[in-house]
């Protein structure tokens, strides 16, 4: 696999993961076979692109590379600290979205590339009972700027959905903060329903 003329990686899957790109230049990716004795086929696969025209209208958030994951008195969050996939809040099922345990905060590099975010945020059905005054506090940061803040969320409360701009936002944060005895060993883990992200400008379509 070559990126603008220089050899980014090879693999026997019929998939190669490009990261790093940026976003606003045009690349020329070729792919070339390489055989059993070690050479290459001379003709290659290619096709240009801008990155950022590949950009659906929507992108589940959970889709998106993590760019650093902290857990509060624990440092870097190992994986136990982030989940993926359905969860269940107040008895309600939602098909996808981003599980965070309660101290952890997780951050994605946007580029400034969406305009919008949304969410329903809660807690989930698997964790403790919360007792009076006991929950989870959810907030959005983008820019190092305080975006959205839940309030206290206790496990029998509905969801909380928002929708807010995300405009020029380059860094993104979701934190998930314990209140009252939320936390200890039986965490709370605290969910992102069909978090989405939705893209700035309409883009032209790749060549």
């Amino acid at each position: 696999m070559f990126v603008n003329g220089a050899l980014a990686g090879h693999t026997p899957e019929a998939s190669f993961p490009l990261r790093h790109l940026n976003p606003d230049t045009p690349c020329r990716i070729e792919v070339r076979t390489v055989w059993e004795d070690g050479s290459m086929s001379a003709k290659a696969a290619a096709t240009t692109f801008t990155p950022k025209a590949l950009l659906p209208e929507e992108l589940p958030l959970a889709e998106l590379d993590i760019a650093r994951t902290a857990t509060e008195g624990e440092g870097p969050g190992g994986p136990w600290a982030v989940s993926r996939g359905a969860m269940t809040m107040n008895g309600r099922r939602f098909d996808a979205g981003l599980g965070l345990r309660a101290g952890t905060e997780v951050e994605f590099d946007l580029k400034g590339l969406f305009a919008t975010s949304s969410a329903a945020a809660g807690v989930d059905d698997a964790g403790p009972e919360s007792k009076k005054g006991d929950g989870l506090e959810f907030a959005v940061v983008g820019d190092g700027r305080l975006l959205w803040a839940s309030g206290l969320v206790q496990k029998a409360d509905p969801a909380k959905r928002f929708e807010i701009s995300l405009a020029g936002v380059r860094t993104l944060v979701l934190k998930v903060a314990s209140r009252g005895g939320g936390g200890g060993w039986r965490r709370l883990q605290g969910d992102w329903a069909n978090a989405k992200l939705g893209r700035a400008v309409a883009l032209p379509a790749a060549k």
